[in-house]
């Protein structure tokens, strides 16, 4: 697993909306089809931007274009899809 690989590294398990980590103290943050999933993904994402140095980067995947949202997104219990944009604003 992860920890075997770098020992070091410290691994958490932690709410998004509310990260256990003191301002402007991470490097890089990425999120993988995590977004879609939160009732407050506004919430979230200024946790990132808090949690960041500056210059920190975020990298993130959500599903996009809101018009293809169907059952499918249903079942995988996504809140919204993300227009083009979206993100950044």
């Amino acid at each position: 697993g992860a920890h075997e690989r770098v020992p070091d590294a410290a691994l958490l398990h932690a709410s998004a909306t509310d990260l256990p980590l003191r301002d402007a103290t991470v490097d890089g943050l990425i999120a993988l089809n995590l977004l879609e999933h939160l009732p407050d993904d506004v919430l979230a994402l200024r946790e990132f931007a808090r949690v960041l140095r500056p210059g920190g980067r975020a990298v993130l995947v959500v599903p996009s274009n809101p018009r293809l949202y169907d059952y499918y997104d249903a079942h995988l219990q996504h809140q919204r899809r993300y227009a083009r944009g979206e993100l950044r604003e």
